[in-house]
């Protein structure tokens, strides 16, 4: 089975494995247990221009990470920095898709939050982390609204 999705010429999106919750938040209108999302999911997204961005979800450090950025060398990681996180956790991650990997130039946090609550991980303390890695990769820290744009 081939995991491409062409979605307009010039993009693929590929699914990859992944491993995490993908419930959909509680159905309020009986305060059941979350609604199933479906199976867990991770994507490799190639642009037209050849850039491509790991997304692996909601997922922590795997080895699957280092297969994936062997075999698709993604330029970007939109990499998992949840509030309740560790620091090690989302670097392990990032070091894992730095493996023979040398595209790898920016970073983005998700689950990190507009507001995030006290005591939330932060992009500094990953960035520790990563600088004591030898990780030099710049962590992109979303506005919102703003458009970003990259080239190969």
């Amino acid at each position: 089975m081939r995991n491409l999705h062409p979605i307009r010429e010039g993009i693929t999106i590929r699914v990859v494995g992944s491993v995490h919750g993908s419930g959909s938040g509680r159905d309020t209108a009986s305060d059941r247990a979350p609604i199933y999302g479906g199976a867990a999911a991770g994507f490799i997204i190639t642009f037209e221009n050849g850039w491509t961005v790991y997304f692996p979800g909601s997922l922590a450090a795997t080895q699957d990470m280092a297969l994936w950025a062997d075999a698709y060398k993604p330029d970007a990681m939109i990499f998992l920095m949840h509030p309740s996180g560790e620091p090690r956790d989302a670097g392990m991650a990032i070091k894992l898709v730095t493996t023979n990997n040398p595209n790898l130039k920016v970073l983005f946090p998700q689950h990190h939050r507009v507001t995030p609550p006290p005591g939330a991980l932060t992009v500094a303390e990953v960035r520790t982390v990563l600088d004591s890695m030898g990780i030099r990769i710049p962590i992109t820290d979303p506005v919102r609204k703003q458009v970003y744009e990259f080239t190969k």
